[in-house]
């Protein structure tokens, strides 16, 4: 790892174990209002046999990132994406990156989550926020991820503490899509129409 990854990754391990670590009365005040103006978290890439892994000292943290301009020059057309399909424009959320049987998805993290298919990472008068699985992108080079995304530590930690629990909430959301396909059980499929699974039959070994 290059001089400047080691160094980022120090600073995000000195930001995790501070938010972590039981606080005293004046030191919970304290750090509610730091999260509050923005402290994140920034997860070290490292692309290896074909997998993305995040590595920070002993511990793996769980990547979110954003895609490039790139990813949309290249991926146009995209049905049922959040951007890049229509108008062209990017508007740059964040998305967390998990490995799917060789296969690297990106779910979005998004400011309104109005179905059952995703992870809520925050609730906050009656609105959810959290990653949209039916809006997973397949990221097929490295180069279409980009800089880490900033979010508050709380919410950083609590899709943290359930990364075992989104990779497998996940695994069954494509596996049922890929059985009801096989299928051609139009009751489940029809809680696949907005999904953008419906880009990536190829990679799923499904046919049309």
């Amino acid at each position: 790892m290059s001089p400047t990854l080691n160094k980022q990754a120090s600073k995000e391990r000195c930001a995790v174990e501070f938010a972590t670590r039981k606080k005293s009365k004046t030191q919970r005040k304290k750090s509610k209002a730091l999260s509050y103006r923005g402290l994140c978290f920034f997860c070290t890439l490292v692309k290896g046999k074909g997998q993305w892994t995040s590595k920070m000292s002993k511990q793996d943290y769980i990547q979110l990132r954003t895609l490039t301009d790139q990813f949309y020059v290249d991926n146009t057309g995209l049905k049922e994406a959040l951007d890049g399909s229509n108008d062209g424009k990017v508007r740059g959320y964040g998305i967390v990156v998990i490995d799917l049987d060789g296969l690297v998805f990106g779910i979005p993290l998004r400011s309104h989550l109005n179905h059952k298919f995703g992870f809520v990472s925050e609730r906050s008068e009656g609105i959810k926020k959290g990653l949209d699985y039916t809006k997973a992108l397949l990221i097929q080079k490295d180069e279409y991820v980009s800089r880490a995304y900033k979010i508050p530590a709380s919410e950083f930690i609590h899709i943290n503490d359930n990364k075992d629990k989104i990779q497998e909430d996940f695994n069954k959301f494509v596996s049922r899509y890929i059985e009801a396909h096989n299928k051609n059980d139009a009751n489940i499929l029809r809680n696949y129409r907005y999904s953008t699974l419906k880009n990536y039959h190829k990679e799923l070994g499904l046919e049309d």
